[in-house]
């Protein structure tokens, strides 16, 4: 099953629901108006956090004669057969490009002729095989350089930077602030980290020795979880190297990565 979807981009990515987003991009190299170089990026997304990309130039000539059309379907091909071959786990995708045409071509809106790049009739071929495979994919299209801030065109951003240069290793959107309680009895309540694209939960409690050994210093636990503490007003903000055993009760914030 595919479909084109419709989800507003300020909705995309503020739940942990699963599904493999690929975000894919075409770049074209032009110097004195010669086409030196077409290439492409995947971007893979799953539970909001970048966890693979991939890269990819073509030798194909006519994919300099189409413009930036070659890129872009190569790397609509490039992220489906790397989720084909090493994300067959999860059969839930959706496909975030930021031309229409990838999405037009594979799924048969769009009639393919004789002109067009090798790319576009192998990712269609792969398409179908998926679905018969039982894949469920989707396609979203997505408008670039808009500097709207959502995390789905952040992400799109990272992919743009990759389709241009091979040696860019797309970023997570960090600056997290973690929200948490000094309780009266020494235990440390974590609430929540947050940064102004998403609110992880942690929902936890530890004592506050352990807090500072090792929440401190390690990469802090994210589980989205039904049971959540509400984010409250009157934080105070501090430094997490700050904190010892000694430090009051109360409410606190703090950069966290």
């Amino acid at each position: 099953m595919g479909e084109h979807i419709n989800t507003g981009l300020k909705d995309l990515h503020t739940k942990y629901d699963g599904i493999l987003y690929i975000y894919t991009d075409g770049s074209r190299l032009i110097e004195n108006k010669v086409c030196l170089r077409v290439s492409s990026g995947a971007v893979f997304v799953l539970n909001n956090e970048i966890i693979d990309y991939a890269y990819s130039e073509s030798p194909d000539p006519k994919d300099c004669e189409s413009w930036n059309v070659g890129g872009e379907m190569n790397a609509g091909y490039m992220g489906l057969k790397r989720a084909y071959e090493k994300y067959s786990s999860n059969k839930r995708i959706t496909m975030v490009c930021d031309y229409e045409g990838v999405s037009k071509w594979t799924t048969g809106e769009w009639k393919i002729t004789k002109k067009a790049p090798d790319s576009v009739q192998q990712l269609r071929d792969l398409y179908l095989k998926m679905l018969e495979g039982g894949w469920t994919i989707n396609w979203l299209h997505i408008y670039s350089h808009t500097n709207e801030e959502y995390l789905a065109t952040y992400y799109n951003d990272q992919t743009d930077k990759l389709a241009g240069n091979s040696s860019y290793v797309p970023r997570n959107y960090t600056d997290f602030k973690l929200y948490f309680e000094i309780t009266e009895d020494r235990m440390v309540r974590l609430i929540a980290l947050k940064n102004k694209f998403l609110t992880k939960y942690l929902c936890k409690e530890v004592p506050i020795e352990t807090f500072i050994q090792e929440y401190i210093k390690n990469t802090f636990l994210d589980a989205e979880i039904s049971k959540v503490y509400e984010i409250p007003d009157n934080c105070k903000e501090v430094k997490l190297s700050s904190i010892t055993p000694k430090t009051r009760k109360g409410y606190y914030v703090a950069n966290a990565y």
